[in-house]
């Protein structure tokens, strides 16, 4: 976790009401609280009465909820004091005072915190960008790319029976189903904000999972073509098709919903999405919370992987 502190900062621990400098750990967060508030004022829009009513009241209900995520999380206050920083709280605020999305609120909330928990420069980045990007979204957008991470992305590594990998895949995707939409325009959004790019090829869903569970590949006479395949260097017809076989069916089998989801991959667009670094930060961020952050998925490993670990990522 960042430590640092800004010019004229005064670093305490989180959580602490620790005197520093004659203020407190409360005192500060109310200090920093008013100057975030008084900074949204002083460059948003100038509304009728009613409306920055509503604006104000939004803005005040986002800020009580991040600084609440603060002591939570155990961030100094002294992180909020630079300028990057405090461009992406106003960012922030600026796009939940004009939405008013309850599922917002979270989202940003989530991506200041992680923002602040970084110590890498790129993810810094990737995140002020993801928050910039979540205004062009929908909810349901926001189901397609963490359908997606968790089809391609996602390890499901120390899984070792088909049992547990189906409780493993109900826990992670039962939060995103609403995601299957059949809109092109949907999809053609996604890559107009650079969350998504699309590929002509794609990997078979079997592939996929095989791969993200090297634990259970050995249960299955297909973990030898699949080990093979990723040892060449040419693309496979493998790649090509979407006949499943056995290890779909034992999914299918014992999570009978996965079915129809593995056949609206294959009728829709996502077969053919490859996420961008924002949004694999995006899907993430989503993805910690509707499951609470129980996965431990590690957004900078997976944004600093070597270039050949990506290779056949489509």
């Amino acid at each position: 976790m960042k430590q640092n502190s800004g010019d004229y900062s005064n670093p305490v621990q989180a959580g602490r009401d620790v005197i520093f400098n004659g203020l407190s750990y409360t005192d500060q967060r109310d200090m920093m609280k008013d100057i975030s508030l008084a900074v949204f004022k002083d460059n948003y829009l100038v509304l009728r009465d009613e409306l920055l009513l509503l604006v104000n009241n939004r803005v005040e209900e986002f800020l009580e909820s991040f600084f609440n995520k603060m002591i939570e999380n155990k961030i100094d206050i002294a992180q909020l004091n630079t300028v990057e920083m405090q461009n992406d709280l106003y960012q922030a605020q600026k796009l939940y005072a004009t939405k008013g999305d309850n599922y917002l609120k979270e989202e940003l909330n989530s991506a200041l915190i992680e923002k602040m928990k970084s110590n890498n420069r790129l993810i810094d980045m990737v995140i002020s960008e993801s928050i910039k990007t979540l205004e062009k979204l929908t909810l349901q957008q926001l189901d397609v790319l963490t359908i997606v991470f968790l089809m391609k992305y996602y390890v499901f590594g120390e899984t070792t029976t088909i049992e547990d990998l189906c409780l493993d895949i109900g826990f992670a995707f039962n939060p995103f189903l609403e995601g299957q939409i059949k809109n092109i325009g949907d999809y053609q959004h996604l890559e107009f904000t650079g969350c998504v790019k699309y590929v002509d090829g794609y990997k078979p869903i079997w592939y996929t999972f095989l791969e993200n569970s090297p634990k259970i590949v050995k249960q299955y006479s297909l973990g030898q073509t699949m080990n093979m395949t990723m040892m060449g260097g040419a693309r496979p017809d493998i790649f090509l098709t979407s006949k499943e076989g056995p290890f779909i069916e034992d999914i299918n089998n014992l999570i009978p919903w996965f079915a129809e989801l593995v056949k609206f991959w294959y009728e829709s667009p996502m077969k053919n999405i490859q996420l961008t670094s924002v949004g694999i930060c995006i899907a993430v961020n989503h993805l910690n919370i509707k499951t609470s952050n129980r996965l431990n998925i590690d957004l900078e490993g997976l944004l600093t992987k070597t270039t050949s670990s990506w290779m056949y990522n489509y």
